[in-house]
């Protein structure tokens, strides 16, 4: 071979793409290279200038040898150098156009007195640990153009159709309990799986990221293992080699129904600490690692508060299990004009909770509740139980026939409280398919508790009725599910409300797992009498006596006297007259003949 001149003035200190174009010159053009870069590729490898620090560094956490550490430095290079991409082409005589192929680069490693054959890089840890990958296969490996693997493209910040993101930080503090937390799980924590449950997942994310500074480690979330619809695996090659390089902490989120076991990506070889997020139900399969269940710090009072300044929100909230991540939305919402905390709460809860759960927006207030001096008592005792509760959650039951304000007091709770209310669609929790019941309950529950809502089982006897004697499969089912149901609801630590039309209906053994039973009766006459007023308004031609006639006479709930208002409003307007007794008359018979009772005679006196 012929001495190569030099191409330039040889640089104090060399990058490593100037040593990479040198070699592969040398190569394409049959001659020796120049001495000056052989002399300084120690140099290189030993003190890398800036731009070569992140390569250099990663290649040493992998444990690559020189001659591994010039593959890779190629094949990066190539990816944005046209210049290195022509000399390959040259190299290898238009064949395999500008990706090298082992051969190739097994020559240019030796132009620096770097010793590998074809064999040796086919059979090293480049291509055994998904580093480097084939092209399309046409011929031999040792003659078969290589690439960047799509998880080591990502790794050294190059474009790629990869499936790996960075976690984002949160433009949230995190909270000294979750700091303290995070700095406790992370010391010592080579091969430790940290299986994060509760909070939401912005929570999460904040949580992540604290541990991430602990470590001094990126946040990366991987991509979803496999479709569920199609089955097919999404695993990326190089993937575990691909986070060591990047000094990445893998952080993946998986969803295990009740009773199932969700399989985690697999990162042999890769020995750090990884994070799985996970609800509160299902297993979650970790071979080969230590598992370790963490659940989310609540907050404090004082955590809360300084949260919110943080976010220039302008109250304290009343949200007492909310977390920083929801905090942060919330807030943001509240920035934006969507209504008070308790509206902006439940607009950013929905769609967690849907289809599973209705916002009940409307707020109800003292003025409105217009129950017996018992009732309210005992509703004034649930309130300060709410409010007084540590982390076990409060169940209540408020039976009363149809109609007698048991989801009137349910709002009302709510407003006092300061939290959103959540009305459970049962129709879409009820599945016919044996699991999904279970899966839905657990999920509706997971995200109420993670959003400190309250959530409002109507006619709560279809989803925990009484337990019958197992006759057959349907039964035994049936059961278990009750089963799975009651101790489900006992383990929540929010704020549950069931109704029901009658208590006999429920399981016996589910009044143990309650707090508090309330038994919201029909109104009394002078009750009625109150929600007449309050209902009918200022414009109406009804007399005082009249009105107590009506009160006294009708033994209705307090819905169906709204009902029966709204209906005679709507007559009166009709005739633009204000609601007179012929109105209240004929819309209390309409109301009537739909309960399959007779009206009463409400009279016709002044």
């Amino acid at each position: 071979m012929n001495d190569l001149s030099p191409m330039a003035p040889l640089p104090v200190k060399l990058c490593l793409s100037t040593v990479v174009l040198r070699c592969f010159d040398a190569v394409s053009r049959a001659v020796q290279i120049a001495e000056g870069p052989v002399a300084m590729w120690d140099e290189c490898l030993r003190a890398p200038v800036a731009g070569d620090a992140d390569l250099i560094a990663g290649s040493q956490w992998l444990g690559l040898d020189p001659a591994e550490v010039f593959v890779l430095a190629t094949l990066n290079i190539i990816e944005t150098s046209p210049a290195l991409a022509r000399l390959v082409a040259q190299c290898q005589n238009g064949e395999g156009a500008a990706r090298p192929t082992p051969d190739t680069l097994c020559r240019a490693c030796a132009a620096l007195g770097l010793d590998i054959t074809p064999a040796q890089l086919i059979r090293g840890a480049l291509m055994r640990k998904g580093m480097i990958v084939p092209m399309a296969r046409t011929a031999p490996l040792g003659v078969t153009p290589v690439a960047l693997s799509d998880a080591m493209l990502w790794a050294m910040k190059l474009p790629q159709d990869a499936r790996l993101h960075r976690v984002t930080d949160p433009a949230v503090p995190a909270p000294p309990s979750y700091l303290e937390q995070a700095s406790q799980l992370t010391q010592d924590a080579d091969g430790r799986c940290l299986v994060v449950r509760g909070g939401t997942p912005a929570d999460q994310t904040v949580w992540v990221c604290a541990a991430a500074k602990t470590l001094g480690k990126v946040p990366v979330m991987l991509p979803v293992l496999s479709d569920q619809k199609s089955g097919e695996t999404h695993a990326l090659q190089g993937l575990a080699a691909a986070l060591t390089y990047a000094q990445a902490l893998p952080v993946e989120r998986l969803k295990a129904a009740p009773g199932q076991r969700a399989d985690v990506t697999d990162l042999e070889g890769f020995g750090g600490c990884r994070i799985v997020l996970a609800g509160q139900d299902g297993g979650v399969q970790v071979p080969g690692w230590a598992a370790i269940d963490v659940e989310l710090p609540t907050p404090d009072d004082a955590e809360r508060a300084l949260t919110w300044a943080a976010l220039g929100a302008p109250a304290t909230p009343s949200l007492p299990r909310v977390g920083p991540g929801r905090l942060a939305a919330i807030a943001a919402r509240l920035h934006a004009g969507d209504g008070d905390l308790r509206l902006a709460a439940g607009i950013e809860a929905k769609p967690d909770i849907e289809p599973h759960g209705r916002l009940v927006a409307e707020a109800v207030e003292d003025a409105q509740m217009i129950l017996s001096d018992a009732v309210q008592s005992e509703l004034e005792l649930l309130a300060y139980r709410c409010e007084q509760r540590a982390e076990p959650g409060v169940r209540a039951l408020l039976a009363g026939p149809s109609g007698s304000g048991k989801t009137l007091a349910s709002g009302w709770l709510a407003t006092r409280l300061g939290q959103p209310l959540f009305k459970v669609d049962l129709a879409s929790v009820v599945s016919k398919y044996i699991g999904e019941t279970e899966e839905n309950l657990a999920r509706i529950l997971d995200q109420a508790e993670a959003a400190d809502v309250i959530l409002l089982f109507d006619e709560a006897d279809s989803l925990f009725g009484a337990r019958t004697e197992a006759k057959d499969s349907s039964d035994r089912y049936a059961n278990s599910q009750t089963n799975y149901l009651l101790s489900r609801i006992e383990t929540h630590r929010g704020i549950t409300l069931l109704t029901t039309n009658g208590m006999q209906r429920m399981d016996s053994a589910f009044a143990r797992r309650l707090d508090q039973m309330i038994d919201v009766p029909l109104p009394d006459a002078r009750q009625r009498l109150r929600l007449w007023e309050a209902f009918l308004g200022c414009d109406t031609s009804l007399t005082p006596t009249q009105v107590r006639r009506i009160a006294r006479v009708a033994e209705i709930a307090g819905g169906h006297i709204k009902s029966v208002s709204q209906t005679a409003r709507l007559m009166a307007a009709q005739h633009t007259r204000p609601v007179g007794l012929s109105d209240v008359t004929r819309a209390m018979a309409l109301a009537y003949r739909g309960m399959g009772r007779t009206p009463p005679d409400i009279g016709d006196q002044p």
